[in-house]
């Protein structure tokens, strides 16, 4: 099966979603723990509702390779922010920092949902 698949855009898409739910939840740093339970809530429903869909257990390799990392980013990040919002000291550069860092593997996870999910979903479904 030979399926040619524009992998640039297809990760332009995917980082430029991910970094709004990303900033979305950095907002919580301003406004309050909110959002992050709102982000919290909505990824969770639309993972159950994919999930429930699958046919078949192989059907996971659309969202195991790319959506463990990513997911667990923003949990990270949830945390994070709301330890900040709890803390009494309000550190800005340590909450930087992890965010940061948080984002390069966020943006390691849109590299592989851009270039190896599409090639494991070829390959073995």
């Amino acid at each position: 099966m030979d399926v040619e698949l524009n992998n640039l855009l297809s990760f332009g898409i995917i980082i430029s979603k991910n970094t709004l739910v990303f900033l979305y939840i950095l907002t919580s740093l301003f406004i309050g723990k909110l959002n992050i339970y709102i982000m919290l809530i909505t990824n969770a429903f639309r993972i159950g509702l994919l999930i429930s869909r699958f046919k078949y257990p192989i059907y996971m390799l659309m969202i195991l390779p790319h959506g463990i990392p990513e997911f667990l980013v923003f949990i990270l990040l949830s945390a994070y922010v709301s330890e900040y919002i709890e803390s009494e000291s309000k550190d800005i550069k340590s909450i930087i920092k992890i965010s940061l860092l948080l984002y390069l593997i966020l943006f390691s996870s849109a590299m592989i949902e851009a270039w190896i999910t599409p090639y494991m979903v070829m390959k073995f479904c």
